[in-house]
Parts: structure tokens; C-alpha cells; sequence
């Protein structure tokens, strides 16, 4: 049966570790009118004379002026124009003021992923024997497991049980060297993948050979791996002619070859020749003699004064076994058997600092820089430093410059790390480099990163409602250890096969019991798996009761998806998330993972939930956080919440997102969702510094910590007129002390009434985070 594609499942692979900050620059913004009536009358008061409005108050500054406004005879003409026309020479001047507030860097929370639980839930199901379906009977002791388990991890298993000659009951009688012990261990390693703690594995050489013979019987050959390595781990003069003859009868070549290894080493041979089991082994093996002899001269050639006496005394007992029938007849030399490796390890990882309200950072200066939230590699410290408008004004002032720095941990560092920038859907920026920083505070990377003409035309290519001027910096950073020399393991052990058996087992179905019709498409299943991954399907496949009557070897779906089911039910078999070459759109990705998430909390599946939920949270945008809002709220998912509403009120989108379709409808559906932004809004403000819109304290000849930007618009009838813009900015500067912050006079943010009829969209242009 061919799969549809899923949608999500086309992303790139990651780092070993990945984290996330932001750099917030807020901003409250509000509106002041000042009507001149009489202006006629006002000429003649002298230089330096004025009049004034009366005092508003933004974000707790009032001491804003605007000099050189407009040029005084043009003045005149209007009032001149003004008193033809209507009678009076009155006029309006509008300012409208935004304070920035200084930027600050916070992490971006994640939500916690937990280890995968698949080998937990198959020794629940091994345990559970009430849904087992075969019974094995060792020893006399009986054993029941699952037909379609052992048949995906064991091709014996497999033939024995879904074969022409099928059986369900099985007796491995004592002939068949087969202890209850050692089967009960096969067992759990088939269904986990690991031994279990009592089995006393790890320390009894008889029962690792038990168990390798019963792991080459059945074609478990990582568990046969495991099993050398742990014989040659105990291998010493006076036990390697037994694991030496254990190897030869049971074909294990890499533990023989580990054992000829190392008798060949010249003070173990001396020794070993003396024991009554070396003469056992010449009488029984004589060809491993010449196999020891072809190591021997190989050491020889690269150590010719090493192993001389021990040659000579080997060679008369090697002469006389060589008239024995020998098997080694055509046999080339080994090469040495002995390996050291020279490693240059690095740990990997990645860090996305997000600036929002980038725009606002424009004439900061250069020199002044933006700083990430400090991330970890490998017990090293680093941040990323974005300097909007350059890093020297001599030198680089018509670029963004951009540097890593070490600002913690050990030093001597080297590391090997790539700076980039990407335009949604477009080109990127990659500048790479590798480069050891000796000191802590030490910074590296571009001076000249990008010319910030081309950044300006990337934010307004992205036009209004494309996601506001944020811009996201990412670090990708590779720690480079000190080179080692290590020594390589005489028994290669293979990396874990359980997710691809159970793969596997997925995709042929052989051994399924259960059909699950999804939108008239069949899925087929097993159920023993199903019951232990699910509790709900174990309910409703094995509960008790009058549920017994449900084990039907079919079961509908029908709100569901096909191509959500079929990823729902891949990691159901793997615990991982299927891989699917087709790439859709950031929308279809995201509409996908929350219909998994819905699935996976529908079913009980707690750990793909979670992953549902920090995919969600890394992809949260404008078009997708109200629903994603709607699907956190519905399945009381505390975490996302606390992520849509953050990026709500910290990005700057507040306005966008309360135009889309889909906040409209979460309005409509669930009103109370507003008290929420809210609260979060006063939460941001309060950190911030922003109390209120309407504070009436003033605050002259104390410490700005904020710049401002403000625009006023020529000389207007009443509403009209042509805007000429002033800015005034102050330069960044690091977090100031509490101290020193003015004291604001606590005012009602927004009225009552708000909420509804477009409160939401007044809001946001008033306080526009």
C-alpha cells in the first residue's frame, strides 16, 4: 500500500543543539494636537520668544521640542491664505511622538522534548502478556511474546512464525543448549534493544557465549556484536585460547581476530604457550598457529628487535603441527591488528537571534551594537553582536557588522562557526570563518556583513503585513576539541537497528491484525503495538468488559486525515517523525503538525505532543499564531499559549495579527482570549518601563533611557497637511540600574470599551510592540 506524503516532514537536519533569542526594542507611541488661534497676533514678541502646548507625557518623557519646524515667511503666506479664504489665521500643528525603548535580549523559550520511550513501551508490552500471541515453552518454563515483534527483529523468528508451517506454540527443548535465563535476555533485547540490569551480562563469560549462540541462532546480529565485544573486554592469558576456540567454532571473525591479536604480542606469547590449553589448541586448530605466525612477522616487520626469542621458541612447536591438516592454504597475511585513531572531535550547535522592529535601530551609530542572549557550546559561552550601523565609522559605516564573541568559559577556544541571514523565500547572507579566541570578551567575524542599503530593500520588499522588520541572525557553531589519540575497539559494535525493524514491520504489514480505515484508505496494523503505544487503542482493541466485543479486525476513522494518520502511525512503530522529500509551503507544515498534535493528544501519546508543540513554537508567524493560539487554548497546552501570546505582543504584530482572518474567528469563538493579550501586554509594558500611555508626571532633568522618534507634520487645516519627519535618537546603552528609571504614575491602559469595535487595532497603533 503506497503512503501519501505528509507535509511537515521535509525539514533540514539540525544541530546537536539549537536555541533561540530575541532582541526586543518596544516603543509607545501617541498623538498631541496644538492649535494656534490668532497667529497674526503673535509677531513682533522677539527671538527666542515662544508659546507652548501643555505637557503630554509618553512612557513617562515630556521634555520633547521640535526646533526649526518650518521656515517663517511660509508661515505668513498661510496665515494670509487663511484669513482670505475663512476669516482666521488659526492653525493645527499634530505631533506624533514614539519613544523607543532601549533594546534588550531575552531567550525564546522552548518547550522540552523527552528521550524517546519506544524500547519502554515494548518491554510493557512484552510484560503484558495478555495480548501475546505465541508461547515459547525453555526449559519447561513457558514465554509468551508477540508474533509480529520477534518476526521484524529475527528473520528465524520470522520464517518459524509467519512461514508456510506457522506455529504459536513452540518448545525448545534442552538439546537445543538453551537456558530460560538466556532466552528470557534474547527476549528483552528483541523487544528493547538492550539487556536487561539482571542479567548479569555485563560480568558472566558463560552467559555472554550463551547468549551469542542464541543470537547467531536467531540472526540478532547487533546482540551477537554486543556479545564479542564483551568476551574480548575480558579476555586474558589466561581465558584467550578459550575464547579463541569459542570464536573458531562459532564463526565469530572479528573476536578471533581480537584474540589472535592479542597472543601475538610478544610478552603474551612466551606465556601462553606454557598453558595446557594453548597445546588443547594446537592438537584441536593447528592452522590458528600459522595465522598467530603470519601476525608475528607482520610485528616484525614494523619492530624487527621486538618478538626475535619468541619467534624462534614458537617456530619448532609451529613445525611440528604443520603436518596436521590445515585449512589455511591460500591464506594472505592480516593486516596488524592493533589500531590507534587520532580524533578531532567538536560538538555542534545553533543559535537564532532574532531582532524585531529592526527600522527603530537605524541611526543608533556606529560602534553600538545589539547583543544575543548568551548560549552554551560545549561549556563555552558566546553571543552575537549586530552592530546596525556599523562597527566603525571610518571603516565600515555603510554596513551592518556582525561578530561572535566568547564572554564565558574556558578560553583558547577554536571554533568554526557560519553568520547568516536570510530573506524569507529570497537570497541570504553567509559569511564563514573559523578562528580561536584566547580571551574571554574576545570578538570575531564581519565587519563588513552586509551593505545595509540591501537590508532596507529586504525589509520593504516584505511590504505591510509581512511580518513586521524583524530579521533573524543565525549562528551555526562548531567547537573544535583538542585532537586525542585513542585506540580503536578490536569488536565493531553496530548502531541500533529497533526503529528500522519496526519500520520494516510498518511497511510490509506481514503479521497484521488490525485494518484502521482512515477516509476509506487502509492502514494496516498491528494491535499488540498499537495497545502498548496508545492507551486509548489499547482500550479499544483489548478493554474489558463489553469492549470486548470491539476486537474487530477493523476500526474507522474518519476525522482524520490519510496523510496524518500515516505520519501519526509511523511513529507510533519508530517514535520519529517520517521523512518526505516533497517540501510544501510554512503554512501547510504548520496546519499539518497541529492536526498531528490533535491526533497525538486524542490517542495519549504524551512525547508526540510535545514534539508537535515545539515545532509549532519554532514556527509561529503572523498568518499561523492564531490558530495555533485556538489549538493551545482547546487542549490547554500552557506552554504554546504563553509562546503565541508572547510573539503577539513582543514582535511588533500586534496590529497584523488582529487583521487576519483567523484572530477574527479565535475573537468570535473565544472572546476571553483578549483578557489574556492584554494581561500580556501590561506584562511586556510593565518590563519594559511602559506603565502607561497617559502618565502626567513629568519627568525633566532626569535620565532618558529611552530614544525617541518624532514626527510632525506641516502647518495643517485642522487634519491635512504634508508630514516632515524629525528624528532624535538617543545611543544604545547597556540595562539600566532600577535605580534610575523615572517613576511613573499608574493609568488605565485602555478603556473598558476597547475590547470590542476595533480596541484591539487602537491599541496596537497606540502602543505598537
Amino acid at each position: 500500500m503506497t503512503r501519501p506524503p505528509v507535509p511537515f516532514l521535509s525539514m533540514p537536519p539540525m544541530a546537536s543543539s539549537s536555541t533561540s533569542s530575541r532582541c526586543l526594542t518596544a516603543s509607545v507611541t501617541v498623538t498631541h494636537n496644538l492649535e494656534v488661534t490668532s497667529y497674526s497676533l503673535l509677531e513682533g514678541m522677539g527671538v527666542g520668544k515662544f508659546v507652548s502646548s501643555t505637557t503630554f507625557s509618553v512612557a513617562g518623557y515630556d521634555d520633547c521640542r521640535i526646533a526649526r519646524f518650518v521656515k517663517k515667511s511660509d508661515l505668513q503666506e498661510h496665515a494670509i491664505r487663511r484669513i482670505r479664504f475663512t476669516g482666521n489665521d488659526s492653525f493645527k500643528i499634530e505631533c506624533s511622538l514614539t519613544v523607543i525603548s532601549e533594546s534588550r535580549a531575552e531567550d525564546v523559550s522552548t518547550i522540552p522534548v523527552p528521550p524517546s520511550n519506544l524500547h519502554q513501551h515494548l518491554a510493557g508490552m512484552l510484560h503484558g502478556v495478555e495480548i501475546a500471541d505465541v508461547e515459547f515453552s525453555v526449559g519447561g518454563e513457558p514465554f509468551r511474546a508477540h508474533a509480529c515483534v520477534l518476526a521484524a527483529r529475527s528473520p528465524v523468528f520470522r520464517a518459524e512464525l509467519l512461514g508456510p508451517a506457522a506455529a504459536r506454540s513452540i518448545k525448545i527443548d534442552d538439546d537445543d543448549d538453551m537456558e530460560p535465563a538466556t532466552f528470557k535476555a534474547l527476549l528483552h533485547f528483541i523487544y528493547t534493544d538492550h539487556l536487561p540490569n539482571d542479567s548479569g551480562f555485563g560480568k558472566d563469560a558463560a552467559m555472554q557465549r550463551r547468549l551469542l549462540v542464541a543470537a547467531d541462532r536467531y540472526g540478532v546480529d547487533r546482540l551477537r556484536a554486543m556479545c564479542e565485544a564483551k568476551l574480548y573486554e575480558s579476555v586474558s592469558v589466561g581465558t584467550v585460547v578459550d575464547s579463541l576456540e569459542f570464536a573458531e567454532k562459532h564463526h565469530c571473525a572479528q573476536l578471533k581476530d581480537a584474540c589472535l591479536g592479542f597472543m601475538a604480542s610478544p610478552d603474551v606469547l612466551g606465556v601462553v604457550r606454557k598453558t595446557d590449553g594453548f597445546k588443547r589448541l594446537v592438537e584441536g586448530c593447528p592452522w590458528v598457529l600459522k595465522e598467530i605466525l603470519d601476525k608475528e612477522r607482520l610485528r616484525q616487520m614494523e619492530f624487527p628487535h621486538s618478538s626475535l626469542l619468541v619467534l624462534a621458541c614458537f617456530f619448532s612447536l609451529f613445525s611440528m603441527a604443520s603436518s596436521t591438516a590445515s585449512p589455511s592454504d591460500g591464506r594472505s597475511p592480516r593486516l596488524p591488528e592493533t589500531l590507534s585513531r587520532c580524533v578531532t572531535a567538536s560538538v555542534a550547535a545553533a543559535h537564532n537571534f532574532e531582532v524585531t522592529r529592526y527600522s527603530l535601530l537605524a541611526g543608533v551609530g556606529a560602534g553600538e551594537f545589539v547583543t544575543s542572549g548568551t548560549f552554551s557550546v560545549d561549556g563555552h559561552n558566546f553571543n552575537i553582536q549586530v552592530y546596525p550601523d556599523g562597527w566603525k565609522q571610518e571603516m565600515n559605516a555603510g554596513y551592518v557588522s556582525v561578530f561572535l564573541c566568547l564572554c564565558g568559559g574556558a578560553t583558547g577556544v577554536r571554533a568554526k562557526y557560519t553568520l547568516s541571514l536570510s530573506e524569507n523565500g529570497g537570497e541570504s547572507v553567509q559569511r564563514s570563518l573559523t578562528h580561536r579566541f584566547d580571551t574571554v570578551g574576545a570578538f570575531w567575524g564581519f565587519p563588513r556583513f552586509m551593505e545595509r542599503p540591501r537590508l532596507r530593500q529586504w525589509l520593504l520588499r516584505r511590504g505591510p503585513g509581512g511580518g513586521d522588520d524583524c530579521v533573524t541572525f543565525r549562528c551555526s557553531l562548531t567547537v573544535i576539541r583538542e585532537p586525542r589519540t585513542e585506540g580503536v575497539a578490536a569488536v565493531a559494535v553496530p548502531p541500533s537497528d529497533m526503529r528500522r525493524h519496526m519500520a520494516n514491520m510498518l511497511r510490509g504489514g506481514d503479521g497484521a491484525d488490525v485494518v484502521v480505515l482512515v477516509r476509506d484508505q487502509p492502514f494496516r496494523a498491528h494491535r499488540c503495538v498499537l495497545a502498548a503505544r496508545s492507551p486509548v487503542f489499547r482500550a479499544e482493541l483489548f478493554g474489558g468488559g463489553h469492549m470486548r466485543e470491539r476486537r474487530t479486525s477493523c476500526v474507522v476513522v474518519d476525522d482524520m486525515e490519510p496523510s496524518i494518520f500515516s505520519a501519526f502511525l509511523h511513529f507510533i512503530y519508530t517514535d520519529s517523525l517520517p521523512e518526505n522529500p516533497d517540501t510544501p509551503g510554512d503554512d501547510q507544515d504548520c496546519m499539518a503538525m497541529q492536526h498531528l498534535m490533535v491526533a497525538a493528544d486524542r490517542y495519549g501519546l504524551d512525547r508526540l505532543v510535545l514534539i508537535c508543540e515545539e515545532k509549532l513554537c519554532r514556527g509561529i508567524d503572523v498568518q499561523t499564531v492564531a490558530t495555533t493560539l485556538a489549538l493551545a487554548e482547546q487542549h490547554q497546552r500552557v506552554a504554546l499559549k504563553d509562546a503565541c501570546l508572547g510573539f503577539i505582543v513582543s514582535r511588533g504584530v500586534l496590529g497584523a495579527v488582529a487583521r487576519t482572518d483567523g484572530f477574527k474567528h479565535l475573537l468570535t469563538t473565544c472572546p476571553s482570549i483578549m483578557v489574556d493579550i492584554l494581561d500580556k501586554v501590561a506584562s511586556v509594558m510593565s518590563k519594559e518601563g511602559f506603565v502607561s500611555v497617559s502618565c502626567a508626571s513629568s519627568n525633566r532633568g532626569g535620565r532618558q533611557w529611552g530614544a525617541s522618534s518624532a514626527s510632525a507634520s506641516a502647518i495643517r487645516e485642522r487634519n491635512s497637511g504634508d508630514p516632515s519627519p524629525y528624528q532624535s535618537r538617543a545611543p544604545l546603552r547597556s540595562s539600566p540600574n532600577l535605580d534610575d528609571l523615572p517613576r511613573f504614575r499608574s493609568a488605565s491602559l485602555i478603556p473598558p470599551s476597547a475590547a470590542a469595535a476595533g480596541g484591539l487595532s487602537r491599541l496596537s497603533e497606540s502602543i505598537d510592540f
